[in-house]
């Protein structure tokens, strides 16, 4: 469970930082709902360590997977094409 000081202290450290970087990034998405800070921070999630730890840091596997569906499909298909397959 997430206690509310953890988030609050994530908050204040956002806005406080000496880095303008962070400061301006946390004020573009002061507006979004607290599921977004939990999908983005473990700290700030309900989601268990140990399936946080499992989740891959990147997106590369999936990425890879493009180069096999081009070559299979090819590119820049109508959208009635691309449905066809």
């Amino acid at each position: 469970m997430v206690l509310p000081e953890s988030i609050e202290h994530f908050h204040k450290w956002c806005k406080e930082n000496e880095n303008k970087s962070i400061r301006d990034w946390h004020s573009n998405k002061e507006g979004f709902g607290p599921w977004y800070w939990g999908m983005h921070n473990p700290t700030l999630s309900n989601i268990p360590q140990e399936a946080w730890d499992a989740i891959p840091t990147t997106t590369n596997l999936v990425e890879g997977a493009h180069v096999a569906t081009n070559q299979a499909t090819g590119t820049q298909l109508t959208l009635m094409a691309a449905i066809e397959g």
